[in-house]
């Protein structure tokens, strides 16, 4: 995955509170003002579907979902075990199903801080 390909202990982002939720939705817009005219800003989050648990879970943790944003109709397995985020024209964010390769939005990716606690290379 992406998000892998940029440094070890680093995972599609865990969207697992609103005020995560609200800094991630800003940060998108952002990063993406010059698409000022762009319906929506869409980004993968790291939530997916573990088959063999019947459950959505975090990437890089396995933690249950707590805290969702599911849009009207979702979640929706027939359209994907994977989830984005989409943020449109009002600022109002919403997950998606979506398959996992393939897919057409961004990735949004976090890692572990350096710190005394967790050394970094």
């Amino acid at each position: 995955r992406a998000c892998k390909r940029l440094r070890r202990n680093t995972h599609l982002v865990n969207v697992n509170n609103k005020e995560k939720e609200e800094v991630l939705k800003t940060f998108a817009q952002n990063k993406n003002s010059y698409l000022a005219n762009a319906p929506r800003i869409s980004y993968h989050i790291g939530l997916h579907y573990d088959n063999d648990a019947g459950k959505y879970k975090w990437e890089g943790t396995e933690k249950d979902i707590s805290y969702s944003k599911w849009d009207i109709g979702y979640p929706d397995l027939s359209k994907g075990e994977c989830v984005r985020a989409d943020v449109d024209e009002n600022f109002d964010s919403r997950w998606q199903n979506e398959q996992c390769s393939g897919a057409g939005a961004r990735s949004m990716c976090q890692t572990i801080a350096c710190d005394t606690n967790n050394y970094c290379e």
